[in-house]
């Protein structure tokens, strides 16, 4: 088997880098593949997950701190890393949505075939960023090969005009880490409903207060956990709703709002204590908070949009509704209601992350797509 070489292009800070760590971490573990990665110095001082996957490939940092002058002469350096590491394969797993890069792509097909990961093939509702539309319609001219993660997101992708065969759909991986440690509190009669992951609108954060009222109204012991970052680029009606829900439930008994990111080390404590994850999102591609509450074991309930479905098997590892909030309470109510039922899905849940999403097989899988696209046996 020939060697190939890969540049992962990490340019990012919070989940979407730490994603990148991960993906970068399991290709470079694959043998004959190495793996160069160029992340912000902020990643590795902000994520024990990032810095401990690192280890185990090349790494090199630059300065990404939003100014202008230090984006223009971090992408300077980043060009000349590439230039020396002569990579088979430059990889940006962050997508399309990374501004910072955008001044450098058109160029990268120049040193070698560019793999870029979609996470959102289109913008989410409520989002801002007038450099959204502009970044992908560069990803879908210049990427010799657009990772998805669901059938969804690959349907999306034709749609707007990408041709099958320059498309590879392949799972985002679990965060499993997690899950020992997650697994060693007893959750045994918790009423607790945890929120979890940055604070956007398309979330569906303004049908909160109507689903927790419902579930408070069935079992009075219920409370409600929203933990998260509220994102700071977004605007519109819906984010207005979202900011009303959330001031709201704020100032309701029972539950505990924070806009603040998680520590990692709080996160097996927050999903090993919960009684559910609900993610009652209005729109999806796939979901990394979905990964996590299925690798650490919590029953989770979530809406039937994009491709949440394709890892979520209504009824075997998860319940789905449509995004309402009546058939949101109910499915969680049902949870606390036949815990047996609750306990059995989420043991399968686990053992589909494990068979199906664990980070050796989706670098695996990755690593193959190298080597079809540059032809490389």
């Amino acid at each position: 088997m020939a060697p190939i070489r890969v540049a992962f292009l990490n340019l990012q800070s919070g989940s979407h880098g730490e994603y990148g760590a991960l993906l970068a971490a399991a290709v470079g573990a694959q043998e004959g593949v190495e793996v160069l990665v160029i992340a912000p110095e902020k990643l590795l001082k902000a994520s024990d997950r990032a810095r401990t996957s690192l280890e185990t490939v090349q790494c090199r940092t630059v300065p990404m701190d939003g100014s202008v002058v230090t984006t223009a002469k971090s992408l300077r350096r980043v060009w000349k890393m590439l230039k020396a590491f002569k990579p088979d394969i430059i990889h940006e797993p962050v997508g399309s949505g990374v501004s910072a890069i955008l001044p450098l792509r058109p160029f990268l097909p120049r040193l070698a075939p560019l793999v870029v990961t979609e996470h959102n093939p289109e913008p989410h509702p409520g989002v801002k960023g007038r450099h959204h539309g502009i970044a992908r319609s560069i990803t879908r001219k210049t990427a010799a090969l657009i990772h998805v993660h669901g059938p969804q997101a690959h349907a999306d992708m034709v749609r707007l005009g990408v041709p099958a065969d320059r498309l590879a759909l392949i799972r985002h991986g679990a965060f499993d880490e997690y899950g020992a440690e997650a697994r060693t509190y007893d959750r045994t009669g918790s009423r607790q409903i945890l929120i979890f992951g940055t604070q956007r609108p398309n979330k569906g954060f303004d049908m909160l207060p109507e689903i927790f009222d419902k579930v408070r109204a069935a079992h009075p012991d219920a409370t409600m956990v929203i933990t998260g970052k509220r994102s700071r680029k977004m605007d519109g009606e819906m984010a207005a709703e979202m900011i009303r829900a959330l001031d709201r439930l704020a100032e309701t008994p029972g539950c505990n709002v924070m806009d603040a990111r998680v520590e990692e080390e709080e996160v097996p404590r927050l999903f090993g204590e919960c009684g559910v994850c609900l993610l009652p999102y209005r729109s999806a591609t796939q979901s990394g908070v979905a990964m996590i509450a299925m690798a650490t074991g919590a029953p989770l309930v979530a809406t039937s949009v994009g491709d949440i479905p394709d890892i979520v098997d209504d009824g075997r590892t998860g319940l789905l509704a449509p995004p309402d909030p009546d058939a949101l309470a109910a499915r969680v109510i049902e949870v606390f209601n036949d815990p047996a039922k609750t306990r059995a899905r989420a043991d399968a849940a686990l053992a589909f992350t494990r068979e199906e999403c664990a980070w050796p097989v989706i670098g695996a899988k990755m690593a193959a797509a190298y080597r079809n696209l540059i032809g490389a046996g």
